[in-house]
């Protein structure tokens, strides 16, 4: 009895079914009968790999074009052998354009020698067709071991960095040299990748943060929402809205195999006193009264480093309206500075003997 259909394994009803159609389907059936969900037996794990072996081919547009050619030939099957031509299947003067591109093919064919000499039987055409689709299998497979070649040496790339343990410890700077993904997966890995905002306050952002934990949530191979803990160590000085790409902690791509990035926005919340301008500079607002204004004032300030800072103004020093004053060594590194501006709140009103005891002194 021949072997399903990919479009029967997923149950489709129609072989133009639409890509939505087929990947609905995928995610149904793969719900449907993945292993943890049926005790693990032998017939469901079957039965998913079924399912993701169908929508590998049927998902992506060329590997679904040869499949179809495929099954419309018969190759493997009964379409050219036993009631293709003269039949109800290929005629002969369809063949015409096709052979002639075949006979272009004479070098590929000729490496074929051998495995032409083994097939010395049956129907010549059916045995072109079959040593065709075997150069594709073995080029199919020469595609897969590469890849898997490279997953091997990523992963180890990612072990020597990330270390092993409760979560990979992802560091800021390491991420600035990682190299981009190949040009013939880094689109289709795109497809895959997911994001993350990680908020942080002014103050972990001012002395960086050591292995902060941050969960992640992304789809597995059947669709299923999956979490996982990640460890980043933040630098000093990091920026609000900084990103970091992390390689390999996505989604799964469809069938299994690699999966896309994981991009982590930096977020760093306002802090109720410090704000920063710029890389390197911290500002903060200070109000006094008119008379502390002119007579000078004292206040002390917590600063982001964990110190307690006094500051005074002596009397006969006026502090203007929006006044700024610098201090070097005290802003958001150590080449930066801590500005304080000063508003001053006046009287609304004075009364007459407020007017005439400041006209008799100013």
């Amino acid at each position: 009895m021949p072997s399903r259909s990919h479009y029967d394994v997923l149950q489709l009803e129609s072989r133009s079914a639409t890509p939505d159609e087929i990947k609905r389907a995928f995610r149904r059936l793969s719900m449907e009968h993945h292993p943890d969900k049926n005790g693990n037996s032998d017939e469901s794990k079957r039965a998913f790999q079924e399912i993701n072996e169908a929508y590998d081919v049927l998902s992506d547009p060329a590997k679904r074009n040869n499949y179809d050619f495929e099954q419309q030939m018969g190759i493997g099957g009964h379409g050219i052998g036993g009631h293709g031509i003269g039949g109800h299947g290929i005629r002969m003067h369809h063949m015409g354009p096709m052979m002639g591109q075949m006979h272009s093919m004479g070098p590929m064919m000729g490496h074929m020698g051998p495995m032409m000499g083994q097939m010395h039987t049956g129907n010549p055409l059916d045995m072109l067709f079959a040593a065709m689709h075997n150069a594709q299998a073995q080029a199919h497979q020469a595609h897969q071991a590469h890849q898997a070649h490279q997953a091997h040496m990523s992963n180890g790339f990612m072990e020597s960095m990330f270390g092993t343990g409760m979560g990979p410890k992802i560091i800021i700077h390491n991420f600035t040299n990682v190299p981009d993904a190949a040009p013939d997966s880094e689109a289709a890995d795109q497809a895959y990748d997911t994001n993350v905002v990680m908020s942080i306050s002014l103050t972990e952002a001012y002395a960086g943060c050591n292995q902060r934990p941050v969960t992640i949530c992304y789809d597995d191979e059947a669709f299923m929402k999956q979490t996982e803990t990640v460890l980043i160590n933040l630098p000093a000085g990091v920026a609000n809205g900084h990103t970091i790409r992390i390689p390999g902690k996505g989604n799964v791509a469809s069938g299994g195999g690699r999966r896309g990035a994981l991009t982590i926005e930096i977020n760093v919340a306002e802090h109720p006193v410090f704000r920063r301008e710029g890389d390197s500079d911290l500002v903060i607002d200070h109000r006094v009264s008119l008379k502390e204004a002119l007579c000078g004032f004292t206040f002390e300030l917590a600063h982001l480093n964990g110190r307690t800072y006094k500051f005074n103004c002596k009397p006969g020093s006026v502090t203007s309206v929006n006044e700024t004053k610098v201090m070097p060594g005290l802003g958001f590194n150590d080449g930066g500075a801590l500005k304080i501006r000063f508003s001053v709140d006046l009287p609304t009103s004075l009364t007459q003997e407020q007017i005439d005891a400041l006209s008799a002194i100013l």
